[in-house]
């Protein structure tokens, strides 16, 4: 079954196109099968958040072929993790997969697909994820009529999840009759109900052969199955609204004019909703030339008018085109691919826009450089915003194999298409597919498949896109002469390993752009200020490439003034008396850059003797040291506060001094003093200011 990629509700595209890494593997789980004859492959991808996405498929090992979901990261594969099948399930010979996923948040995805049971009859399969880790696997129970011995196919090929409570499988299983159209609610991740909806008017009694392909919901009351059944006239599309997990009348699709009305072999392999009442689903059919694509509108679960899609210029007389996926923007613009016969090459890839449910003129399709082709094919399509749409396949290269192939399309124009780059190991004709794609935006795609290798065999496929490639570093950190300086550019979006370079000016003498790790660094030669532009190349393809100008400012180095001794007492006698010393450092016309510190203070009682009187004086002495840029003014304030007036009265007589020395690099020393007399000095304040200017 192929996976169809459904944008998320709200899901916005990001500016630019995407830019795609190379294609990235996992590790199988142990057990499986090696020496070149492994079977592996991812065939669904969703995502519940742009950096978070589940894939899922199927592996060999040796009891058979098992299921198996690989949680992507950020564009990253991660480790690929075996589910537990139901009780009951074979242990030999056992062929499980699962086929399709769907994402209704960020830590909830439910995906589906089929298991063989102890009879072996095959059994729908619904398996709950969150944050990527799997539960157990669950079955669901067959309408009544459903054969129980090992001729039964049952299986779930299509999931649609519009609420996080609620999602609608669509599928097939067997019966008397024939086979018979499936669907399953899902609630909360485990099978509520099946039913088999009834089939239109006419439809065989016996020999039937209908099955669902595709289901899309455009809400959780509001779902729609297509898929194809059998009537007198032979195969034709059938469609079949879903209302709150019930089935609704399923009805006949309308088919373009000249379709045959007879050996009619009519399907509809896809369906995209991009409203409540409005579903676009796509297929083909016969006409007297051969096999037709075409797509017809489906309002409120009835068929409007069908139209055929036109073939690209070459296509063979004899038609054998189809339709096999289709994806649609919410705001109804879709995108239809799948493949034509070509008359040269043979079978081509096919993508044609859809507007208001009428095909447009196909997209010319490049060949991808370095492909010598005969032909190829796009089996899976998201579209992200109006007319901006993602398809995959793979293009058959003459030698033999298969490469991978992503084209991106806006309106009804191809950009260049991108050959996958294969992880090392591929075998020289790995034979890719890409199945399943996504696009939460458009900068975060992603398709997944399988590729061959040497060694193992097929191997599984993941390959992501990312946003458009930007610079975010906007401004820089500034530097001071003579002073190391190191900071780092920074990338976001675009595919890594980035090459940086700059596209104009120059950096600063003694600095250097390393071009690989996006890191500026040296030792600054002069003061001054620089602008430049700097521009980084990523490795994704398309090649993308962003240019950011910025500025750079280097500082003078400040000037420092180391602390200088002050004033030396020499004195037979000196008493201690307790005091406080606080400075402060002011600059006039702006906030001071630089800083002052008081390393030492001292509150003494000198006793001085003369011949004719005694005297008694009470000194302060303090040592600083100061720091300022240059060119800056500033004022120095020394403050004593003696802690109690018993301090200032042991001053008897004589004079309360205050003495500053302050010494600048380029100046003078500076000596300022204050006398205050006893009679003042109880107001226990005294202060001294010297201002200066440093040169």
């Amino acid at each position: 079954m192929v996976g169809i990629g459904v944008v998320p509700a709200g899901a916005s595209a990001a500016a630019g196109p995407p830019a795609w890494g190379p294609g990235t593997t996992t590790q199988l789980p142990s057990g499986a099968v090696g020496s070149g004859f492994q079977i592996a492959q991812l065939v669904a991808v969703a995502c519940g958040s742009p950096g978070g996405c589940v894939a899922v498929g199927y592996y060999l090992d040796a009891d058979g072929y098992e299921p198996v979901v690989a949680p992507v990261t950020d564009g990253v594969l991660g480790a690929a993790v075996e589910v537990t099948l139901p009780a009951g399930a074979l242990t030999s010979g056992q062929h499980a997969e699962l086929s399709a996923v769907s994402c209704p948040s960020a830590t909830l995805c439910v995906a589906v697909g089929e298991f063989e049971g102890a009879s072996g009859a095959a059994a729908p399969l619904v398996v709950s994820l969150t944050n990527g880790v799997p539960a157990q696997g669950t079955t669901s129970t067959l309408p009544s009529g459903a054969l129980t011995n090992h001729n039964q196919q049952a299986y779930l090929g299509s999931i649609a999840c519009p609420a996080t409570s609620f999602c609608q499988a669509a599928g097939a299983f067997q019966t008397a009759a024939g086979t018979e159209g499936l669907t399953v609610a899902i609630a909360n991740g485990s099978a509520d109900g099946a039913s088999a909806p009834v089939l239109p008017g006419g439809a065989l009694t016996s020999n039937q052969d209908a099955y669902f392909n595709g289901v899309s919901c455009a809400s959780a009351t509001s779902c729609l199955a297509v898929g194809s059944f059998i009537n007198a006239d032979g195969n034709e599309g059938l469609v079949t609204p879903l209302t709150d997990s019930t089935p609704g009348t399923s009805t006949l699709s309308s088919l373009p004019n000249l379709a045959l009305t007879t050996d009619q072999s009519a399907s509809l392999n896809a369906v995209s909703c991009s409203s409540a009442d409005v579903c676009v689903a796509a297929g083909a059919y016969a006409d007297s030339l051969g096999g037709e694509p075409f797509v017809v509108t489906v309002t409120g679960g009835t068929p409007g008018t069908a139209y055929e899609s036109a073939l690209p210029p070459g296509a063979r007389s004899t038609h054998d085109g189809e339709f096999d996926a289709i994806s649609c923007a919410p705001a109804g613009t879709c995108l239809a691919v799948g493949d034509y016969e070509d008359s040269v090459v043979g079978i081509s890839p096919l993508a044609v826009p859809v507007s208001a449910g009428v095909p447009g003129t196909p997209v010319t399709v490049p060949v991808p450089s370095g492909i010598a082709t005969s032909g190829g094919d796009f089996d899976t399509v998201s579209c992200v915003a109006t007319a901006t749409c993602v398809a995959s396949g793979d293009y058959f290269a003459s030698g033999g194999g298969s490469e991978g192939v992503i084209l991106p399309v806006t309106g009804d124009s191809a950009g260049t298409p991108l050959v996958v780059t294969l992880p090392s190991g591929a075998s020289t004709r790995p034979n890719v597919e890409l199945i399943g794609s996504t696009c939460p935006s458009l900068g975060t795609c992603l398709t997944v498949g399988d590729f061959g290798t040497t060694a193992d065999g097929d191997q599984l496929l993941s390959v992501a896109s990312q946003p458009q490639l930007s610079i975010s570093t906007t401004t820089l950190p500034s530097a001071t002469v003579g002073e190391p300086y190191s900071t780092t550019l920074a990338a976001a979006g675009g595919v890594a390993p980035f090459t940086w370079s700059l596209s104009r000016g120059e950096l600063p003498a003694g600095l250097e752009l390393n071009s690989q790790t996006g890191v500026i660094s040296g030792t600054p030669q002069s003061a001054g200020s620089q602008s430049f532009t700097v521009t980084v190349a990523g490795t994704g393809s398309p090649a993308q490439s962003a240019s950011e100008p910025l500025s750079f400012s280097v500082a003078a180095v400040p000037v420092a003034v180391r602390p200088v001794p002050v004033l030396k007492l020499k004195t037979r006698s000196a008493v201690v008396v307790s005091g406080r010393i606080a400075l402060s450092l002011s600059c006039a016309g702006a906030p001071c850059a630089g800083s002052v510190e008081l390393e030492r203070s001292e509150l003494v009682t000198v006793h001085r003797r003369h011949k004719m009187q005694r005297k008694r004086e009470t000194v302060v002495v303090a040592t600083a040291g100061y720091s300022l840029a240059s060119g800056q003014s500033g004022a120095v304030k020394l403050r004593l506060r003696p802690q109690a007036r018993a301090d200032l009265a042991k001053a008897k007589s004589g004079e309360l001094k205050v003495m500053a020395v302050v010494s600048l690099v380029g100046g003078h020393p500076i000596r300022d003093r204050v006398e205050l007399h006893r009679k003042r000095a109880k107001r226990a304040k005294l202060e001294t200011r010297t201002d200066f200017v440093l040169r």
